[in-house]
């Protein structure tokens, strides 16, 4: 999602809601969503350009161990 022309924050409840797109408006998931957004920012994750490639990587492991954080400093 790209982010508005103004100022307005990108996740910012609409008026109207349909009652089956609830879920994705509670505080817990714009939570998420907004911490994905600012990993995307800071150039965080990977992109797979295909289903294939992402199984790839699945079957690969991704190289942490539990001990590991998932992100440095943390």
């Amino acid at each position: 999602m790209t982010k508005p022309d103004d100022d307005r924050d990108l996740w910012e409840r609409p008026a109207e809601v349909p009652p089956d797109q609830e879920w994705f408006w509670t505080p817990e998931w714009l939570a998420g969503e907004r911490e994905a957004s600012a990993q995307i920012a800071a150039g965080q994750g990977q992109v797979f350009y295909s289903a294939e490639e992402f199984l790839e990587h699945l079957e690969r492991g991704s190289g942490r161990t539990d001990e590991e954080p998932e992100h440095p400093g943390q």
